[in-house]
């Protein structure tokens, strides 16, 4: 007899949801909760050879934020133009943690997009 291939499983909603933005109903949007751990983590993600440069930019990520508030994914929405900036901007993103997302008595994971923006300092 012929070997038989497992049927592939379908994906949950929750896997599903994560694989590419797209709008969820919440009453609640998702608060920053750890604002001076990001701040940190934008000073230390920047680039020294950008920076040093006097290059910054201010590329724009889709964040997925499970309902315990975390982030779970992230994707570039808009480049800055420069490879190794958006690379640090999702470093400073997957740093960020949320207040979770609600829809009106229900924690919901949700998609936002948000600027990572990286300033050269005066």
């Amino acid at each position: 007899p012929e070997p038989t291939a497992e049927p592939t499983p379908e994906p949950t909603d929750q896997v599903a949801a994560t694989d590419r933005p797209r709008f969820t109903p919440m009453t609640v949007r998702p608060a920053l909760t750890n604002v001076s751990e990001v701040q940190q983590a934008l000073t230390g993600a920047y680039p020294a050879a950008l920076r040093d440069a006097g290059i910054g930019g201010a590329p724009i990520m889709w964040i997925y934020i499970g309902t315990d508030g975390t982030v779970q994914r992230t994707l570039v929405h808009e480049t800055s133009g420069y490879e190794a900036l958006d690379e640090a901007a999702a470093t400073v993103a997957e740093a960020m943690r949320f207040s979770p997302a609600q829809n009106r008595d229900q924690v919901v994971p949700v998609w936002v997009q948000i600027p990572i923006r990286f300033a050269v300092p005066n």
